[in-house]
């Protein structure tokens, strides 16, 4: 079980493919395949949350986002700080 499951398993897809993208970027980390710095900057570019707000205009589901986006990006952080 990793500390992105909850949100790979989200009903959201755009929730659902970030958690799944930053496990693959984790596990790449983990395996030596990416450095710490590749890993930051590929986490960043996962979670822009500036591109989400031009792509949906629902408000409620925009926050949902933007709050999953949040925690996944403290996870990051405590796996950068590793």
């Amino acid at each position: 079980m990793s500390q992105f499951d909850q949100y790979i398993s989200d009903s959201d897809a755009v929730i659902s493919k970030a958690g799944t993208d930053l496990e693959t970027a984790t596990n790449d980390l983990s395996a030596g395949s990416i450095t710490k710095d590749e890993y930051k900057e590929l986490c960043g570019d996962i979670l822009d949350e500036t591109s989400l707000a031009t792509l949906i205009t629902d408000m409620i589901r925009l926050q949902k986002i933007y709050d999953a986006f949040k925690d996944l990006a403290t996870i990051v952080g405590d796996i950068s700080s590793l």
